[in-house]
């Protein structure tokens, strides 16, 4: 217990520490800056054939922020505290259980929803006035936000929540069903943020260190958006467990992976409607907002 709460507290010093890195270390290199941001120009082109420019425009913003200013995502960093335990049994056992896995497409889950959908209106700051005048600010704002957090995260809890599964005792058919709960929840995580944080917004920063303050999502907003998660990915969870998952598919007498794709099934219908509510919810709200 006593390890677990110290790498805990490590991890989190050291993103604070390694922020400020980032922050002071970015040079001026005119030549190369130039290279990055051709290859840059030419990622947004790609966005933009799927996307209009609206939306492109938001996850520019979105990405810029998390480049230049990390430390006021830092609030992602809570599930770090959660899969604590595991890793640290992992590294002591030198080997990944099947807990390992779940706990990885829990937190990939979250941290993709909340990391820019949870305060859609409250993160605009200054230039909420002028993002509201725009066209259809909505459609923009709501589907940006969203957009920019699954496509820096859910590639990465994918590839972390599969890794682990083929190195734990998961069959090769169970992993596959849980990579696609991995996808399917951590896309579809932002939507489910949206309503919860235009409902809960936060428009005044706050703390994040010692000598640091930014717009973070509300308390409210956190408490309500984890609850939801975790019962989004309850069936998941129970379906792909090495105990429910044995018992339930011994009870039926079925495969483990068709209890599995079961599981995936349902939390990939419950994320589909949640997401679906919040994003009506918060569409309607950004919509009729007034300053």
């Amino acid at each position: 217990m006593g390890f677990t709460v110290l790498f805990a507290v490590v991890a989190v010093v050291s993103l604070f520490r390694l922020a400020e890195w980032l922050w002071y270390a970015d040079g001026v290199h005119i030549t190369h800056e130039a290279e990055r941001s051709g290859d840059r120009s030419s990622w947004f082109d790609g966005l933009s054939k799927v996307f209009s420019q609206p939306i492109v425009g938001i996850i520019k913003v979105d990405w810029k922020r998390a480049r230049r200013s990390p430390i006021s995502l830092s609030f992602a960093l809570y599930p770090l505290i959660v899969l604590a335990s595991p890793v640290v049994t992992a590294v002591q056992t030198g080997k990944i259980g099947t807990s390992l896995p779940l706990w990885l497409l829990i937190s990939g889950t979250w941290v993709a929803g909340s990391l820019f959908a949870l305060n859609v209106v409250g993160q605009e700051g200054a230039a909420l006035p002028i993002t509201l005048l725009s066209d259809a600010p909505e459609r923009s704002l709501v589907v940006g936000h969203v957009v920019s957090g699954a496509l820096l995260i859910a590639p990465i809890t994918v590839v972390a929540t599969v890794t682990a599964g083929l190195l734990s005792p998961y069959s090769v058919p169970v992993v596959a069903s849980l990579g696609v709960s991995a996808l399917v929840l951590s896309t579809m995580s932002g939507a489910i943020a949206t309503g919860i944080g235009v409902g809960f917004p936060r428009f005044e920063a706050v703390s994040v260190s010692r000598s640091t303050k930014a717009i973070v999502p509300s308390v409210f907003a956190f408490v309500i958006y984890s609850v939801v998660v975790l019962v989004v990915a309850l069936p998941t969870v129970i379906a792909h467990s090495s105990i429910t998952g044995h018992a339930l598919a011994s009870f039926v007498g079925v495969e483990r992976f068709v209890i599995g794709l079961s599981g995936t099934v349902t939390s990939g219908a419950l994320a589909g409607l949640a997401g679906a509510i919040s994003m009506y919810i918060a569409r309607d709200r950004v919509s009729g907002y007034r300053l």
